[in-house]
């Protein structure tokens, strides 16, 4: 039930972050959508009545535990360190990502900016 909630969340939105509200992680990913002039839909899952089943839904689906986890144009780009590809395959979070101030892995073929282009067409 979980598992399908969250796949119709990511298949009918272009942009979609599952997030919890006291995450300092997801809130910056939200700010840097909102930055970079994104609309998105925020699925707090402390808020939701069903916080554990999605929480282990997005684990089985993904393999990712933590949030932010963020889904554009119905692809998974991760959480926090995925903001790096926004800036050209450099980590502008300050330390607060493993992948601060390295590059990002050789076989990420697409930005952020051309998967928000892509949210946009859907």
């Amino acid at each position: 039930m979980a598992l399908s909630k969250a796949k119709d969340l990511v298949s009918s939105t272009p942009i979609v972050v599952f997030s919890k509200t006291y995450c300092g992680y997801c809130n910056r990913v939200k700010q840097l959508l909102s930055q970079l002039g994104a609309s998105y839909k925020v699925i707090e899952l402390d808020s939701e009545s069903d916080e554990d089943a999605m929480q282990s839904a997005l684990v089985d689906w993904t393999g990712q535990r933590t949030v932010p986890n963020v889904f554009i144009a119905r692809k998974h780009i991760g959480g926090c360190d995925a903001r790096a590809l926004a800036y050209g395959g450099r980590c502008r979070c300050k330390g607060l990502c493993l992948e601060s101030r390295t590059q990002i892995s050789r076989d990420v073929s697409f930005s952020i900016n051309q998967l928000l282009r892509m949210a946009h067409r859907i």
